[in-house]
């Protein structure tokens, strides 16, 4: 009898007390709509988290791509390395900006609600969006929302059940600020739950796990999109940062881990005209230590192009092989790929004549393979191209719708 009445009420507490760690102000899924995700453990590969993006592979044969002509920010999905694309899922009434897979299943996705508040927009002055995750298990072709509020900066899955985002504080409401705080949030649970494990003065740009313990993040100390960039580094899961790396007069430094190490990407204040930036720098991390990779100051520019254009983040196939995608930007800049195969101490551009490919995403399948999203700058819209040598030959493939 003794025993019945302690189960019966070791099963009401349990009850009562429901799933701990969900914070309320980030916005999350009522009960009802939240389910944890099932099966064991997913990940991809050790410390290397998978980053959302417009383009993405799982593997050098599944990726998702969001239809660069929709509005409506749908995905079409392959599974033969880019060849053929189908359509996959969407979120109703959500703009889609970015995702990301573990495997040819599990993913997640980031993108904005439509109308909600009324009025909102990605106009600068005018009121924010609600942003949103989702995570499907189906290859992309069903969504569960797994988060919904202000400002989701960035989003690093390290596996099938944590997943870390960098958003704007509460306190931020819907005006199009940079200069107020920002929340690193945790779930355990694949999104079904979420909490708050540390609160920055300023802005999160960026975050990036390798594990559950170790991650970077980067942020601009003042107000604005130029200050002194700092690189932050975590070694308790977020709880705590120290400042590893500071640049004064810099914009947002671009951030990417791969494989368990860590490469920066900063760009000073002064260095753009309407053409392109000069002047970026290239950092990585080493032993805990961040080094310059090279003195040369034209490190981007071999062989040099008529316009410096605009470049993106780094992003490693593995610990030798690196990929930086170039666009024109408003200014008319010479687009194209740059690729490293020592580790980014040295840099090849590829330019597609006449004025070079404006690529708008880029999707590294391996060390020497990769696929891009990219234009002939007014000539042919966006189109897909492959290549399989290190960026020296490209093959266009078909259209995914």
């Amino acid at each position: 009898m003794r025993y019945a009445m302690c189960l019966a009420l070791l099963v009401w507490v349990l009850a009562a007390c429901g799933p701990g760690g969900t914070d309320a102000r980030a916005g999350s899924p009522s009960r009802a709509e939240r389910t944890l995700p099932s099966g064991p453990v997913v990940r991809r590969t050790p410390g290397d988290p998978v980053r959302l993006s417009s383009l993405t592979f799982s593997d050098p044969s599944h990726g998702w791509l969001l239809r660069p002509s929709s509005s409506a920010g749908e995905l079409d999905r392959t599974a033969d390395g880019g060849e053929t694309w189908t359509p996959a899922g969407n979120p109703a009434g959500v703009q889609l900006d970015a995702i990301g897979f573990i495997d040819a299943e599990r993913g997640f996705a980031r993108g904005w609600i439509v109308g909600d508040p009324k009025g909102c927009n990605g106009v600068a002055g005018s009121p924010r969006c609600r942003s949103a995750i989702y995570r499907s298990s189906d290859g992309g072709l069903s969504w569960t929302l797994a988060l919904a509020r202000l400002g989701i900066r960035a989003v690093s899955v390290v596996d099938s059940h944590l997943v870390f985002a960098a958003v704007m504080a509460p306190e931020c409401g819907t005006a199009n600020s940079d200069t107020c705080g920002g929340d690193l949030l945790r779930s355990d649970d694949g999104g079904a739950s979420w909490s708050v494990v540390w609160r920055s003065a300023t802005q999160l740009w960026d975050v990036q796990f390798t594990d559950a313990e170790e991650g970077f993040a980067v942020r601009l100390a003042g107000t604005g999109l130029a200050g002194t960039a700092e690189v932050l580094h975590t070694s308790d899961g977020g709880a705590s940062w120290t400042t590893e790396l500071e640049q004064q007069r810099a914009r947002i430094p671009s951030l990417e881990v791969s494989r368990g190490r860590a490469w920066l990407l900063i760009l000073p204040d002064d260095a753009c005209a309407m053409g392109g930036c000069g002047g970026y720098q290239l950092w990585r991390r080493d032993g805990g230590s961040w080094l310059q990779l090279t003195a040369d100051t034209e490190w981007f520019a071999h062989p040099r192009p008529d316009r410096l254009g605009f470049l993106s983040g780094p992003l490693f196939a593995d610990a030798q092989h690196g990929w930086i995608s170039a666009g024109a930007g408003a200014g008319g800049g010479t687009g194209g790929v740059l690729h490293t195969e020592d580790g980014g101490r040295t840099w090849w551009r590829s330019i597609v004549a006449p004025s070079g490919w404006s690529v708008e995403a880029l999707a590294p399948l391996d060390g020497m393979t990769a696929l891009i999203l990219a234009s002939d700058q007014g000539t042919t819209g966006p189109f897909l191209a492959k290549t399989v040598d290190g960026a020296r030959t490209w093959r266009r493939l078909a259209s995914a719708r």
